[in-house]
């Protein structure tokens, strides 16, 4: 556990350098919750999440099947929400997952097209709403699984490097267009994609915006298993 603890502080370090040095408390250094077991304690709601806990497992859902469960600025609230909430109820494991075809097809656009007039300041509140949102990843305090139901895109993929498990469906892919979009590599993903899966293929991946099967992705070490996607569902 030792080894683990130091690579995790190396990865928040890290990652806080790499969204401008904006310092959060970690969540290790709460006090222990107080708070009822998940079976007697109401879920976090919300249009675009579904939270659910059986038997020992917390699911989280992105729930915008006909958007492609692309992330609005409430979803980043909402998940940040479920994680604070999971991490402190009675299961043993969360699991974040899609709903529909795709597991997440990245930022919904007009969280960049619906500025009002000052903006400025909006757009620097979101600056610390990502900072918040990646952090409740990294010292999130349980196993966290992600089940990838379908094509991946963007901060939705960078997110998968700081889950501790990944199983995708063979018809899976994982594109980060960064490069093209004029935007820097999110989710910690220029510390995590190398360590993942060398220098090399993590260059060529964010900076040039390859885009990966689900086959290239386990071979590259992003992934911990594909599944056949008509047996997908029963099988994890």
């Amino acid at each position: 556990m030792g080894c683990m603890e130091c690579s995790w502080k190396s990865v928040q370090g890290s990652c806080l350098t790499e969204l401008r040095g904006l310092g959060v408390q970690s969540a290790s250094s709460e006090p222990p919750s107080s708070e009822a077991p998940a079976a007697d304690r109401k879920q976090p709601e919300s249009d675009s999440l579904v939270v659910t806990s059986e038997d020992g497992i917390t699911t989280i859902r992105l729930n915008r099947p006909t958007k492609r469960n692309a992330l609005t600025t409430q979803m980043y609230h909402d998940i940040i929400a479920a994680l604070q909430a999971a991490s402190k109820d009675e299961s043993a494991i969360t699991v974040l997952t899609g709903s529909g075809d795709y597991y997440c097809s990245g930022n919904d656009l007009t969280n960049f097209t619906n500025l009002p007039a000052g903006g400025l300041e909006m757009a620097r509140s979101r600056e610390v709403l990502l900072r918040d949102f990646v952090n409740c990843f990294i010292n999130f305090p349980k196993p966290l699984v992600a089940v990838v139901n379908g094509p991946v895109v963007g901060i939705s993929i960078t997110i998968i490097g700081l889950s501790d498990v990944m199983y995708a469906t063979d018809w899976a892919t994982f594109h980060t267009p960064f490069s093209h979009l004029g935007q820097s590599s999110e989710g910690c993903s220029s510390y995590t994609f190398p360590k993942i899966m060398g220098s090399s293929k993590a260059a060529e991946m964010l900076l040039f915006g390859k885009k990966l099967t689900a086959q290239e992705a386990c071979a590259q070490g992003l992934l911990t298993e594909v599944f056949p996607d008509s047996t997908f569902q029963k099988e994890v």
